[in-house]
This record gives C-alpha cells, sequence and structure tokens, in this order.
C-alpha cells in the first residue's frame, strides 16, 4: 500500500516527500474506517491511530530523511547557498572574540530602566540554560529533519548575529548595576571568552534566538513550544538582569526581520520552494 502512495504523488516533487501528510489523509482514515470493531473496539482504534500520528509527529525514517536531502541537494542554488552561508558563519563566529574583548573594555552608557529597579536579581542560570539548549536541540533536530528549515536557520541566524554584532557596535551600553553572570559554558563557548560577556546588550541573543525558531520550525506543536521557551527565556534574562528591558523587547523584532530578510533572499534566488514546505 505505501509503494501504492508514494507512486500517486506528483511526478514533480521526489517519491518520498510528503509523507506525513500522506500518513494523515489516508493511512489514519484507513485504520478508522475499517470493519475492525468487533475485533478491536472503537476506543483500541482511536489509540491506534494516536500513536500512529504520536510517532509519525516525532519520528521521519531515515530513508525518507535522505530523499529530502538529496532532492535539496541537487538544486546547485541550495549547496551554493548553504555552503556560503556555513563559510560566512563560521567566519563570523572566529571574529567574536576579538569583538567582544574590545566591547567589554570600552565605556558605555547606564540606562534607568524603570523595571528592572523594581525586580529582584536572581540567579535561574541552571533554568535558563535548560530552555534555551531544550529548544536548540529541538530545531537541530529538525533541521536533521527538514532541509528546509535547517536553511532558514542557517540564513536567518547570520543575518541576526551580523546585525546583533552592528547594533552592539553602534549602542555602547553599561551592564545593569545588579547583573548576575550567566552561567552558560556552551554559549561561553561560541562567544569565545573564558569569562561571561556582559556589555553584549543590544539586543538580547538569547531572547532572539528563541523567537527565531519560533519563526522557522514548521510543525504547530513546535511553533507552541518555541514561543512558550521564547516568553520564559525572555522574562529569565530580566530576572537575571542581564539584559535592560528594551534589549528584550526589541530582540522579538530583530528575529522576525532577519526570518522575513532570509525568505526575501530564498524568494529573489528563484529556488524551489517545495522544501520549505511542512509537507515536505
Amino acid at each position: 500500500m505505501l509503494n501504492f502512495i508514494y507512486s500517486s504523488i506528483n511526478n514533480q516533487e521526489p517519491t518520498l516527500l510528503r509523507t506525513e501528510k500522506t500518513v494523515v489523509t489516508l493511512i489514519l482514515p484507513y485504520v478508522l474506517n475499517q470493519p475492525m470493531v468487533n475485533k478491536f473496539g472503537r476506543r483500541k482504534k482511536i489509540k491506534m491511530a494516536i500513536r500512529t500520528s504520536f510517532l509519525e509527529y516525532i519520528y521521519t525514517p531515515f530513508p525518507i530523511v535522505k530523499e529530502r536531502w538529496l532532492f535539496a541537494i541537487k538544486q546547485k542554488k541550495i549547496l551554493s547557498i548553504v555552503l556560503f552561508f556555513l563559510a560566512l558563519l563560521i567566519a563570523v563566529v572566529i571574529s567574536l572574540p576579538s569583538f567582544f574583548s574590545y566591547v567589554e573594555q570600552r565605556s558605555g552608557f547606564l540606562m534607568d530602566d524603570f523595571l528592572l529597579k523594581h525586580l529582584p536579581a536572581s540567579d535561574i542560570s541552571v533554568i535558563l540554560f535548560s530552555v534555551l539548549w531544550a529548544v536548540i536541540l529541538l530545531g537541530l533536530y529538525r533541521s536533521f529533519q527538514y532541509p528546509g528549515i535547517f536553511i532558514t536557520l542557517l540564513v536567518s541566524f547570520c543575518y541576526l548575529t551580523i546585525i546583533r554584532i552592528l547594533c552592539i557596535f553602534l549602542i555602547p551600553l553599561e551592564a545593569p548595576s545588579l547583573l548576575i553572570p550567566l552561567k552558560d559554558p556552551l554559549g561561553n563557548l561560541f562567544y569565545g571568552q573564558p569569562v561571561f560577556i556582559t556589555k553584549d546588550l543590544f539586543f538580547s541573543g538569547h531572547t532572539a534566538t528563541m523567537f527565531l525558531m519560533f519563526f522557522c520550525l514548521n510543525k504547530k506543536h513546535d511553533k507552541l513550544i518555541a514561543f512558550l521557551a521564547s516568553i520564559i527565556t525572555a522574562v529569565l534574562v530580566l530576572v537575571q538582569h542581564v539584559h535592560y528591558t528594551v534589549d528584550v523587547l526589541a530582540a522579538p523584532l530583530f528575529a522576525w526581520l532577519t526570518y522575513k530578510l532570509a525568505l526575501l533572499f530564498f524568494k529573489k534566488s528563484h529556488i524551489n520552494t517545495c522544501i520549505f514546505s511542512p509537507a515536505c
């Protein structure tokens, strides 16, 4: 039956794409409508359908993933874009230690933040670290499953990082007076510094990254998880006083802007948009 389903998909698209949609629209109704009531009962049939749907949500067979990536890589433009932005991201990351060393040494403006004045500072590094990297791992997993998510995240994150570097350079700020250093060993490796950087303030990179995940993920429940994580992250960085309120409020706007810039770039590049569809 699966072979029939695969062969019935539009011939202009790879044979194993849209499998999730096929499972939901063809296989599950087939399971529910078969005359199995006497043997299993309606309740067991529903449980089978839910179990099938859940497994399909969290797991994609490797041959399907392989087919998606082969379809994407065969488009020369996509391969060129991936290689270019990977090289760009590596170059930016290599330059970060020198940049943040300069930022930490210069003097800046100390903002009078009304919210931070009335919000007691607390060290919630463990909670923030857990929320942040759980969603990042989810994004990496979905990027492995869906080339479209990987490419969108890659291009958007490059734009986001470059724009954030420009904002930090143009807007020198002193760290909030009650700042508690955030204990994030993985984040410190990314910054290339053995100590926590305190003056990379406008805008919040943690919050912006979470919102970027929200924009790039394509499954409903993934988006909900990423959105809740974004709100939690925004609150926690304020509780720890590692950012001013304006840093956090600006973060989702920059995340949305870089996401839209990536989509505009794809449109101008005339890329086959099938790989960006949730069903592909």
